[in-house]
C-alpha cells in the first residue's frame, strides 16, 4: 500500500515518490518509479530510496521531489531527522542518503541553479540550498517562530534563481496564512 509522496517532471521521465509498506519487514521505505510521458512504468519493482525511512514507527510525511531538469532530488523526515537523496533520469542513484540533521515536513523546489529546502527545524522553518550534486551552500536563512506557531505543509515556488517565495500557514492570536518572499543567496 501507497502513502503519501511528491512527483516531479525532467528529461522526458516523472519521477513518483511514495512511502510503502515493506510486506518483509513490516517496515515503512520511501520508493520512487519513474514514468514514461505516455504513462509507462519504468521501475518494477520501485525504487527503494530509504529502508525503513520512518524510523520505526515515524510520522509519516509527504516525501516531496523536485527536477532540475537533469537531476532529480527526493527528500523525507526519517524520524525527525531530514534525509534527501539525488537520482538522475534514468533511475541512478546520484548519492546515498545525506542527512541534513535535525527537521521535519521538508518541501523542496528548484530555483534554477539550486535545490531549495525547507525543514521545520527547533530554531523555526530553515531554508537551505543543495548543489545538483548534493552538496550545501551557505548560508542558511532561518524564519523563526515557536514550535506552535506553524503547522502543516510549507509550500515553495521559484520564478528566478536565488530567490524563493515561502508560503505557510501561521498560527498565533488568530489562524492565518502567512507568506514571506525570502532571498536565498
Amino acid at each position: 500500500s501507497f502513502l503519501t509522496g511528491g512527483v516531479a517532471f525532467g528529461t522526458n521521465v516523472y519521477f513518483v515518490v511514495a512511502t510503502a509498506l515493506n510486506a518483509s519487514t513490516g517496515d515503512d521505505d520511501v520508493v520512487g518509479a519513474r514514468l514514461s510521458t505516455s504513462g509507462m512504468v519504468l521501475d518494477v519493482p520501485p525504487l527503494v530510496i530509504g529502508a525503513d525511512a520512518l524510523g520505526h514507527g515515524g510520522v509519516v510525511s509527504r516525501q516531496p521531489v523536485a527536477s532540475s531538469g537533469t537531476v532529480f532530488l527526493v527528500a523525507w523526515d526519517n524520524a525527525g531527522m531530514t534525509e534527501v537523496r539525488l537520482y538522475s533520469p534514468d533511475g541512478a542513484t546520484l548519492t546515498p542518503p545525506l542527512s541534513l540533521g535535525n527537521g521535519a515536513r521538508p518541501s523542496v523546489t528548484f530555483d534554477g541553479v539550486h535545490f531549495v529546502l525547507s525543514r521545520h527545524t527547533p530554531e523555526g522553518l530553515s531554508l537551505v540550498r543543495l548543489t545538483l550534486n548534493g552538496a550545501l551552500v551557505s548560508p542558511q536563512v532561518v524564519i523563526p517562530f515557536s514550535a506552535f506557531e506553524v503547522g502543516g505543509e510549507v509550500l515553495l515556488a521559484s520564478a528566478a534563481p536565488g530567490t524563493v517565495l515561502v508560503a505557510y500557514s501561521r498560527f498565533d492570536s488568530t489562524a492565518g496564512v502567512g507568506t514571506r518572499r525570502v532571498r536565498t543567496r
